[in-house]
């Protein structure tokens, strides 16, 4: 029996190598008497864990930069190079886990930090800058990263605005773009997104994603409110400074569409960050989930294999948004029609539960409701409960091939 094991990681818990070896080894134990042959593969839907997965595969050496957390706080973080491209992981510089918990806040967080990354790269001779998109402690829409970059952003009274987190979106009124170097603005920038969400509306950065950053129910009301002033503000200088752009997200997404790149799918990931680098810098989106199963030859493997394995820390609505797991599942199918899909998951949302089981045979929940979260996430809790649910998958006929579903 060949099982293929593809899973993104628990965030702030587990690392997807360590669910890999961990499933691997639980499976192992509880089908002694059956011949296996598996094949795990390191995957990120361009969240945590997306440079790591990437580099090797795409021949990049290791470099690190001086940048800033989302707080600010000086690190150094590390992205791939090669002979004219980069490839940086916004986590490592912006990414929530990188802040403690009761430090954290989404109003005043900024990617500051992940435009220094950037231009640093471009500095070094990157004239293409593959930017893996997800798993931010922010909601600025890119500011931070732009003003970075050399953009700068203006109030109503015409004053420079020097703090770029999100509680300062609804006070853009105009971009200038003057003391950015012509390297940036001609630099090919590539969006590896880990969600497909829009940027504005229910099912945006602020309303859909910001309560996992912290936010209160008022926070994402003011969230919403100052995006949508930025996004005008945003798509004003997009439409009149960028008319290169436009044209080529005319032939890509019609015209409707194109007038308005708060629509794009992915617009609204990382906070709006590909928002803000579309109208800015005329980047191009795309599946991060895709792009690291593609790298991988994730569907070649899956063509023979019997069963295919993923897991999420948590699943829920969010996951249909582009998430690795659905995304692996679907391609899994897609190259191989008899291939059994199983989906291990820390929480599992039921009001999701209905739409999820489209994409896989069984779910499993491997942290019991009643263990409080923080718990769950400690790591040897963490690995306990993935080796529980694996005997529950047992049990319930999952490793059976021939069972029915």
């Amino acid at each position: 029996m060949k099982i293929v094991i593809a899973p993104d990681s628990f965030k702030g818990s587990l690392s997807s190598t360590e669910i890999s070896c961990a499933l691997e080894a639980c499976i192992a134990e509880n089908l002694k008497d059956t011949a296996l042959q598996f094949e795990k593969i390191s995957v990120t839907d361009g969240g945590e864990g997306a440079l790591e997965a990437l580099k090797d595969i795409l021949c990049m050496e290791e470099k690190f930069s001086s940048a800033r957390n989302s707080m600010g706080n000086s690190i150094r973080a590390p992205y791939a190079s090669a002979p004219g491209r980069a490839l940086i992981e916004l986590a490592k510089t912006s990414g929530l886990t990188l802040i403690d918990r009761d430090k954290r806040n989404i109003m005043k967080a900024s990617t500051y930090g992940t435009g220094m990354q950037m231009k640093a790269a471009i500095e070094a001779g990157a004239r293409k800058v593959s930017i893996c998109v997800g798993g931010s402690a922010t909601n600025d829409g890119a500011m931070g990263a732009l003003a970075a970059l050399g953009f700068t952003f203006l109030d109503k009274d015409n004053k420079k605005i020097t703090s770029f987190g999100a509680e300062n979106l609804g006070k853009v009124c105009a971009v200038c773009r003057d003391k950015v170097s012509e390297n940036i603005l001609s630099a090919d920038f590539e969006l590896l997104c880990d969600v497909r969400c829009p940027l504005l509306g229910p099912n945006g950065a602020a309303m859909l994603f910001s309560g996992q950053k912290g936010a209160s129910e008022s926070d994402k009301k003011k969230l919403e409110s100052g995006m949508e002033v930025y996004a005008d503000t945003m798509r004003k200088f997009f439409l009149s400074k960028r008319p290169g752009h436009y044209a080529k997200y005319l032939n890509m997404y019609g015209k409707t569409c194109a007038l308005n790149p708060a629509n794009f799918e992915g617009a609204g990931a990382a906070g709006g960050f590909a928002f803000g680098l579309v109208c800015a810098l005329g980047a191009d989106i795309k599946s991060g989930a895709t792009a690291v199963l593609e790298a991988q030859n994730f569907a070649r493997k899956c063509s023979d294999a019997d069963i295919m394995i993923t897991a999420e820390g948590k699943a829920d609505y969010q996951s249909l948004q582009g998430k690795l797991p659905v995304e692996a599942a679907k391609l899994a199918r897609a190259s191989n029609s008899g291939i059994r899909t199983i989906l291990f998951c820390g929480r599992l949302d039921e009001s999701a539960k209905k739409e999820l089981s489209g994409y896989f045979n069984f779910i499993f929940e491997t942290a019991p409701k009643s263990m409080p979260d923080k718990s769950a996430m400690e790591r040897h809790q963490a690995l306990a409960n993935l080796k529980f649910a694996t005997e529950s998958a047992r049990l319930a006929g999952a490793f059976n091939c021939t069972s029915k579903t």
